[in-house]
């Protein structure tokens, strides 16, 4: 009762009771931290949901090569025809400037014998595909240089964010190999039409629908099963993903085998993954990531834990952590628990600095009443506790 009582007043006087909480000492804070974090997560802070129009075609890759050179016309002459942009880059300037410029998201970069080395780097830390000229004998060829990845995104009567999710993954994702794969917790209120039209808009769109609410750990692992790709990634699905999102989280796994997992930064998430950001429009949004990856090109940091807003490793490394933890319920605590798994084989966990997707949160959990959500909570979290029998501790953010 007095945990509901005080997560009230945090939603009704937010700024004041923020005053008071930093005003309390240090130690004090650490201490009573994990009683007062779901209070605060509960009272359901919540980000800006960003409508996103429906693209009319899905994006599509650039293609950059070097500027004096003929490199594969033939093939480079039908990518331009079928509506690939193609680029010139001029072996004067850093390739970033040219990626900024032209505001180059997903793309291939054609290579020759001559490519420095130092232009090589460059590409990788952009998320540029690196096709060395050689290769590329068809346009099938310069397709083939991205890996296959597979989208997982687990809704539950969330209509218009996974409208607005879906629709910026067909905006701001040139990948030829994706996959989408939808868990439709059985949403009654007109999810699986929306979800309907998007797969027949967009055939890298495959919908799953379950005839009962299985949750998130659950629906996330009927997902990452069913997924194809080479690399996956967990989406939520109150999420609108920015330019380039997924091109710099990959880009991050190859630069380093030992990280099991990436998430990108974000407006909004109960974790380290949060960064200030200051927007209103959904191409705000798309110009402030732009700026955030040119600014943090290729840096990232190791964190204790993932937040599953949005989260990218390779299929083999779900596989070996035995996916999500099913006993949370219907969700929390899923990621504190995938992420104590993985540091405990030694893997490592990372945040992109460049990479960012916008979050409203709570897209699910703030359907539950306070109650609801509290006792979810502290049933979750004694059970994380029991598992690994350590205390848990609230994330840093």
């Amino acid at each position: 009762m007095l945990l509901r009582v005080l997560q009230q007043i945090v939603r009704a006087v937010p700024g004041p009771t923020k005053a008071i909480w930093d005003r309390v000492p240090e130690p004090i804070r650490r201490a009573v931290s994990p009683i007062i974090f779901p209070i605060a997560v509960g009272s359901r802070t919540r980000g800006r949901p960003l409508p996103v129009p429906e693209p009319a075609a899905g994006a599509l890759f650039d293609v950059v090569v070097e500027a004096d050179e003929a490199v594969a016309g033939g093939a480079i002459r039908v990518l331009a025809e079928r509506g690939h942009r193609v680029l010139r880059a001029p072996a004067d300037a850093p390739l970033h400037e040219l990626f900024r410029r032209e505001a180059v998201s997903d793309a291939v970069w054609v290579t020759t014998a001559r490519t420095a080395a130092a232009r090589l780097r460059d590409g990788r830390l952009l998320g540029a595909r690196i096709l060395p000229e050689s290769e590329l004998g068809a346009p099938a060829d310069a397709a083939a240089a991205f890996p296959e990845v597979s989208i997982v995104v687990v809704t539950y009567a969330s209509r218009e964010t996974c409208r607005a999710c879906l629709a910026s993954i067909r905006r701001n994702t040139a990948f030829p190999g994706l996959e989408v794969l939808v868990v439709d917790n059985a949403s009654s209120d007109g999810t699986a039409q929306v979800l309907a039209e998007a797969s027949a808009r967009d055939a890298r769109i495959r919908v799953l629908r379950s005839d009962e609410n299985l949750g998130f750990a659950r629906g996330s692992n009927w997902g990452l099963r069913e997924a194809r790709g080479e690399i996956v990634v967990l989406l939520n699905d109150d999420t609108v993903v920015a330019p380039g999102w997924l091109s710099r989280l990959v880009a991050h796994l190859e630069a380093d085998p030992s990280i099991a997992i990436v998430c990108p930064v974000t407006n909004e998430a109960a974790s380290d993954a949060r960064v200030e950001s200051a927007y209103e429009t959904l191409e705000e949004m798309e110009a402030f990531a732009r700026r955030r990856a040119a600014e943090w090109l290729g840096r990232r940091r190791t964190t204790e834990a993932v937040n599953l807003f949005c989260a990218a490793g390779r299929a083999g490394t779900f596989r070996e952590l035995g996916y999500l933890d099913e006993r949370y319920e219907v969700g929390m605590f899923e990621d504190d628990d995938l992420s104590l798994s993985a540091r405990r084989r030694g893997l490592s966990l990372a945040v992109a600095e460049d990479a960012f997707v916008h979050h409203v949160g709570q897209g699910s959990f703030g359907k539950l009443s306070d109650s609801e959500y509290l006792r979810i909570w502290e049933a979750n979290r004694r059970r994380f506790e029991e598992k690994w029998g350590v205390a848990w501790k609230p994330p840093r953010g």
